[in-house]
C-alpha cells in the first residue's frame, strides 16, 4: 500500500507553495515565479512534485531539507491513522535513505511515498 494513498491534499495548498529548506515560499503570492524544490530531469511528474513539497513543508519541522526519525514518526504516525514506534520508523528510514546518513531527502521521500 503506498502512503501517497493515505494522505488527503488540499489542491489549493499543495499547488500554492514550493518547499525550499530554508524558506517556504508562497508563489502565487505578487506574481512570484519559483522553482521546484526537487524537479530533477523531471523524474517526477507535476502531482508527485507537488506532493512531495507538501510533504517536506508540512514534515521539515526544523527545515534542514531531511526527514529524521522523530519527522518520519510524525509523518508515519498520520498517514497510517496509528502509533509507530520509534524501531519501525527507523526501518523505515533504512529502507529508503540511499546514501545511509540516516535521514530522508525529498527524493528519498518520494521513493518511500510512492512505494
Amino acid at each position: 500500500m503506498s502512503l501517497h494513498s493515505n494522505f488527503q491534499i488540499n489542491s489549493t495548498n499543495a499547488t500554492s507553495f514550493d518547499y525550499n529548506a530554508t524558506n517556504a515560499t508562497n508563489s502565487s503570492t505578487h506574481g512570484t515565479h519559483t522553482r521546484p524544490y526537487y524537479n530533477e530531469d523531471h523524474e517526477i511528474n507535476r502531482e508527485m512534485n507537488q506532493y512531495a513539497n507538501w510533504v517536506m513543508k508540512t514534515y521539515d519541522l526544523n527545515r534542514d531539507g531531511l526527514i529524521d526519525e522523530t519527522e518520519g514518526q510524525r509523518l508515519l504516525n498520520d498517514a497510517l491513522e496509528s502509533s509507530v514506534n520509534i524501531n519501525e520508523v527507523n526501518a523505515w528510514i533504512y529502507k529508503f535513505d540511499a546514501n545511509q546518513d540516516g535521514k530522508l531527502s525529498i527524493k528519498e521521500v518520494v521513493q518511500a511515498l510512492d512505494n
